[in-house]
């Protein structure tokens, strides 16, 4: 790389990596990494990004790896660019590859909006809404379910590496419902959880693209919030949520 000019891609780089990855998520990991078993590859992207050389190594990956986060910059070798979902034109050329599709515009911006123009997600909707609902999108809304099936079982394999405390911080901001700010997020938090605990929790969840992060306000995506849901309803992680939110919610779904 330092001899010739070259170009090295990775694909999915978070799958190759999670053979290197720690049990379980705890608050002090800040990365889905465990520093101790790193491996050859992370040390390749360091080394990559501090070394001098006429090479381009790009990555495609659901995780910042800590080495690279404290690599990059706008002036600097190493640049991160986060990947927008499809727009609408472009899930509907996705969807022909799959057969006949109907649906009203608002259809089509309300799947769009669920699964945030996920290619991966929506693909797989896709043969959902072919197979069971002859190629309705109205139908297919009319269920409100949103997270099922692979789709379910992908973030339930992430959700479970998390620490008590990141699940605490997704229940919150669920119940919450609107875009919250740290301060906001620290007053509906368990006493427990310090200030820097929650601090780099919401690094690890945005690391993690559990949750967006806009103009100081943390949310999550559509799809993110039906899935935790689940876990509420079910009192799955209730153990990790404030007895007077859990009151709340109850509530809520009682008046619903």
């Amino acid at each position: 790389m330092q001899r010739h000019r070259c170009l090295l891609v990775l694909d999915g780089a978070d799958t190759v990596l999670q053979e290197c990855a720690a049990p379980k998520i705890t608050c002090r990991d800040c990365i889905w990494l465990d520093h101790t078993t790193i491996g050859e590859y992370c040390e390749l992207f360091r080394r990559v990004g501090e070394a001098t050389h006429q090479s381009c190594l790009i990555l495609t990956s659901r995780i910042k790896f800590h080495e690279i986060a404290s690599l990059e910059g706008k002036t600097r070798p190493v640049r991160v660019f986060c990947l927008q979902g499809l727009q609408v034109k472009d899930i509907q050329e996705l969807f022909k590859t799959k057969g006949i599709f109907r649906g009203t515009p608002d259809n089509w911006n309300q799947l769009i909006e669920s699964y945030a123009g996920n290619p991966y997600v929506l693909n797989r909707i896709a043969t959902t809404i072919q197979q069971l609902f002859d190629g309705s999108i109205t139908e297919f809304l009319k269920q409100k379910i949103r997270v099922f099936g692979r789709i379910f079982y992908n973030l339930d394999q992430e959700f479970k590496h998390l620490s008590d405390t990141a699940k605490a911080t997704l229940q919150c901001m669920v119940i919450n419902r609107q875009p919250i700010s740290f301060s906001q997020l620290r007053t509906k938090m368990p006493s427990s959880v310090s200030s820097q605990e929650l601090l780099e929790t919401l690094e690890l969840l945005q690391a993690r693209s559990w949750i967006d992060a806009k103009s100081g306000l943390f949310s999550l995506q559509a799809m993110m919030v039906e899935y935790v849901k689940s876990f509420i309803l079910d009192e799955k992680i209730a153990k990790f949520q404030p007895t007077a939110f859990l009151e709340q919610e109850h509530q809520r779904q009682v008046a619903s």
